[in-house]
């Protein structure tokens, strides 16, 4: 990790370093030019089918280089306060793409230390987050690490700057005489058929019990983070798997076994694209739990639970670089994300997503 830079008087002094690779957007750009060239020399003498197919193909996987040329190029990511407006502001996929949260509207510098279970690992895994705390309730979170020593030293240099007090709020901690199992979010759970209770967990959503504190449905829109490169994927990959499976017998046994693989991934890339443009997720959120539901035309199915009962929920801004801002969700040691790809360009910009945010860790 660096430390923070200022470029000069005035201008923003840089918390986190925005991800930059002029390299290869040069070295990606070239490339996509030459398929692109190839294609309309090859475009110029066509002959039969098959070098139309071939042109088709360059065409396609030219955009997709250019696409992923322009995702490298973006300044993304990052964190920077900016002295003259007495302003932080978060970076999601392009310096265009911002949360700006006033300095005064901050309250301080939080180092959290918390246990996370990732997918369906039973085995937690501790690390150390550094984020800024602001008076409407959600965070803005900066860094992560796996050692509190280096969250900590992180946490100190970020106060030269920003001038606000370092926090570690106190981690909740069982009875010393007392097992997981027998804390009272667990023992609120219903049994497992061997009897034995249920840690809390991410589950499937059942529909609410109780009355919801929040319902929102959130839309992010075609100009979703990595849609600009996802779609360009998706039809180079559908168009490549079906000429090599029509051509099965000049292709011979590589068409029989990576023609079906590129068409299914263009499939699921295809079906990802349009659910983020087109579909939408809801989210309800009751005292108990957070529901999360998504529906794309006609087609709804069932997202994740986060069930909290008597743990405090909070939520945290997380910059994910080339796809945008997302909303986490927290409680105990799982976590929930919302709005994935959200930002500059799509119908739920960074200051509604952080609204949201306030509303699903308040319940009003």
């Amino acid at each position: 990790m660096t430390e923070p830079s200022e470029t000069g008087n005035g201008n923003p002094v840089w918390l986190v370093d925005a991800k930059r690779s002029p390299v290869g957007f040069w070295f990606v750009s070239c490339a996509g030019l030459l398929l692109l060239a190839a294609a309309v020399v090859l475009g110029l003498h066509l002959r039969s089918v098959a070098e139309l197919a071939l042109a088709a193909i360059l065409v396609t996987g030219g955009f997709l280089f250019l696409s992923v040329a322009i995702v490298l190029g973006a300044s993304r990511g990052g964190a920077a306060f900016f002295p003259g407006e007495e302003v932080v502001r978060l970076f999601g996929r392009s310096s265009a793409d911002a949360l700006t949260v006033p300095l005064a509207d901050l309250t301080g510098i939080a180092v959290i230390r918390r246990s996370e279970l990732w997918g369906k690992d039973d085995s937690p895994v501790l690390v150390s987050s550094v984020e800024l705390a602001t008076r409407s309730g959600p965070t803005l979170h900066l860094l992560e690490f796996a050692s509190l020593e280096d969250a900590r030293e992180a946490a100190l240099m970020f106060r030269t700057v920003l001038k606000l007090p370092v926090t570690e709020p106190p981690e909740p901690a069982l009875p010393e005489d007392s097992e997981p199992d027998d804390a009272p979010a667990a023992a609120e759970q219903p049994p497992t058929p061997s009897g034995t209770a249920r840690p809390q967990s991410m589950e499937t959503v059942e529909p609410p019990t109780v009355p919801p504190l929040v319902q929102q449905q959130i839309r992010v829109g075609p100009g979703w983070g990595l849609g600009i490169a996802v779609l360009p994927a998706a039809l180079f990959c559908l168009l490549s798997g079906g000429l090599m499976l029509a051509g099965v017998k000049s292709t011979g046994v590589l068409g029989f076994l990576f023609g079906p693989v590129a068409l299914f991934t263009g499939v699921g890339l295809g079906a990802l694209w349009i659910y983020k443009a087109f579909g939408a997720e809801t989210i309800v959120r009751t005292v108990r739990a957070l529901d999360q539901t998504h529906r794309c035309g006609p087609f709804h199915w069932r997202g994740r639970r986060l069930d909290f009962d008597s743990l405090p929920l909070r939520c945290r801004i997380r910059s994910r670089g080339p796809n945008g801002f997302c909303i986490e969700a927290l409680a105990g040691s799982h976590l929930l994300i919302l709005a994935s790809g959200a930002g500059a360009g799509t119908q739920m910009p960074a200051a509604e997503l952080f609204e949201l945010a306030r509303k699903i860790e308040s319940g009003w």
